[in-house]
């Protein structure tokens, strides 16, 4: 059976002109497409709908007040093995196990 895979990317604004190295997601996570909307409230899902923090491997930087964070995700990986690294106003989450 194939891991679901989470992917997606959102634009963040901000007024925060210093260098970003810290990324704190704070979410409910929506887990069904169709139909009535259920969702896991944060601190009840393992990684997305859980409240988490990550360091940047190198930094970002807002441009226009605006930062874009991508993700990519395999369904029931833990957050801790995510690459999280900054390039420019992009932050990108990536599951290492997905690559290849």
């Amino acid at each position: 059976m194939s891991v679901p895979i989470i992917q997606g990317s959102t634009e963040i604004p901000t007024e925060y002109k210093r260098p970003i190295n810290t990324l704190l997601i704070h979410t409910m996570f929506q887990i069904n497409e169709k139909g009535k909307h259920f969702f896991l409230e944060p601190d009840t899902a393992e990684f997305l709908g859980k409240t988490a923090a990550f360091r940047l491997e190198n930094e970002a930087y807002a441009r226009d007040g605006k930062v874009v964070v991508n993700l990519k995700y395999g369904v029931g990986r833990k957050g801790e093995l995510m690459q999280v690294t900054g390039n420019g106003n992009k932050i990108n989450l990536n599951d290492p196990y997905l690559k290849g």
